[in-house]
């Protein structure tokens, strides 16, 4: 279960919760989803009964993110979360990713 479930998700399935406090990484598995179709992602939630946030909760996490001048650190959270369970070319591109966060935080320590 753990391979395809968040902790906060097995939370709720295996405790019979009904609210939960998601983790930037729930949110940005469902925001990944959410961006493919709002319909599939009610049908997954709805239908199969997954765990997964409201849409309100994404639409309110959306709002959070500032955009300021360099890197969207919650947007490269997305990518990365969008690319690591994907064929070697997305990894090559989850990989890049990482290093250009590695490198843009090293650089906002001078």
């Amino acid at each position: 279960m753990a391979t395809r479930f968040t902790a906060s998700q097995i939370r709720i399935m295996t405790k019979g919760l009904s609210r939960t406090w998601w983790t930037e990484v729930d949110i940005c598995k469902a925001l990944c989803l959410r961006a493919k179709s709002l319909k599939a992602y009610e049908f997954v939630r709805d239908v199969y009964k997954i765990p997964l946030p409201s849409v309100t909760t994404l639409q309110r996490w959306m709002k959070q993110i500032r955009f300021d001048p360099g890197f969207l650190h919650p947007v490269l959270n997305l990518l990365k979360t969008e690319f690591e369970n994907s064929n070697n070319l997305k990894r090559y591109y989850s990989y890049s990713i990482q290093v250009l966060t590695y490198f843009y935080s090293c650089a906002m320590k001078f």
